[in-house]
């Protein structure tokens, strides 16, 4: 698919050019036939499937639901995470790179659908003029952004295979080697962060310990690279160990306080839990990350047993039963959702 733009984006697009978007969507089908939502700009027509941004304070679920309401007056009555998706291309919006995560639920849904209300502050108010139930045959023709999806529906479509991870085909410009600079992230805004789940071959977890609490290692996905990436990043600047992704097993919505390293503003976290394994490097107890993001804090790896973890501050808590059962050797078939500290 081919959506409008003012940049040929014939070059690389430099890292700090690139905004980070999570978007909801829903993924509604009846009687055979799929729900998506039609857009003009100027004489270029596309589609997508009905959601929108996830905003600072509320879920994906919850984001979904208002999205859902907004667009198609459609109420949301169930719903199961399907794919979390990743892409680079250009916003369709502003023609700027956008890199895009998504995430893609099935959905349960009642009333009738009707082009609903779209907020006049928002870029799709203009453009959004339809709503389309397509056949798998006709979804084969349908400029469907972001580009890739429409292959993966087509060969899902009702199956319902277990939840995972996907990247979907990206721009050939992704991102220049030049690194121009990074943007930090700020309060008010969700901060998407990768976490590894390491065991080693005696069932100890890798543990980050800081003066306050035990965590999982990993850090902030940075707006020009994807999830995995981060997270291998992340390890390899925290303690100089090189680990590679293997599934994605969780994903968090969390809304927690942290005055030591945040602020009084509270913190949207939305945590994405990989199972990894370490191949390569040496643990560095020097690494500059830890003074530079922790501030005076020191921290350091460990190896500890799920008990010795129980028995600890680790963080969050909410993680504790999974990663139980995950030394157990009981693995969910998929990606599973949850959220926590939100009403």
């Amino acid at each position: 698919m081919h959506l409008p733009t003012d940049n040929a984006f014939n070059e690389p697009c430099k890292p700090s050019q690139v905004r980070l978007r999570i978007r909801v969507a829903g993924i509604i089908v009846q009687d055979e036939k799929l729900l998506v939502t039609g857009y003009s700009i100027n004489d270029h027509r596309f589609f997508s499937l009905p959601g929108g941004g996830q905003e600072y304070g509320e879920t994906a679920e919850q984001a979904l639901r208002r999205e859902l309401d907004e667009e198609t007056a459609l109420k949301l009555e169930d719903c199961e995470l399907a794919y979390v998706a990743e892409t680079f291309f250009p916003d369709p919006f502003d023609a700027e790179p956008l890199h895009l995560i998504g995430l893609y639920f099935r959905v349960r849904v009642s009333g009738e659908s009707r082009l609903g209300f779209v907020s006049p502050d928002s870029p799709e108010a203009s453009i959004m003029d339809e709503l389309r139930w397509v056949s798998r045959k006709e979804l084969e023709r349908l400029p469907l952004y972001p580009e890739g999806l429409s292959a993966v529906l087509e060969a899902d479509w009702q199956s319902g295979s277990p939840p995972h991870y996907l990247r979907l085909p990206a721009t050939e410009n992704r991102i220049s080697e030049q690194i121009t600079g990074r943007k930090p992230w700020r309060n008010g805004k969700i901060r998407p962060r990768a976490a590894g789940i390491i065991f080693d071959e005696q069932n100890r977890l890798l543990i980050m310990e800081g003066s306050q609490h035990l965590a999982l290692p990993g850090g902030g996905v940075e707006a020009d690279e994807l999830i995995p990436e981060a997270l291998v990043r992340e390890i390899e600047e925290e303690c100089g160990l090189i680990v590679e992704t293997e599934r994605l097993l969780f994903v968090n919505d969390n809304r927690f306080r942290d005055p030591t390293f945040f602020g009084d503003t509270p913190v949207h976290e939305l945590g994405f839990y990989w199972t990894a394994k370490v191949v390569g490097g040496r643990y560095d107890p020097t690494s500059r990350l830890e003074q530079a993001e922790y501030g005076e804090d020191t921290i350091r790896l460990i190896w500890l047993t799920i008990d010795e973890l129980s028995a600890g501050n680790f963080y969050p808590r909410w993680l504790l039963p999974r990663l139980t059962e995950l030394a157990a050797g009981k693995r969910p078939e998929g990606t599973l959702y949850s959220s926590n500290g939100f009403s």
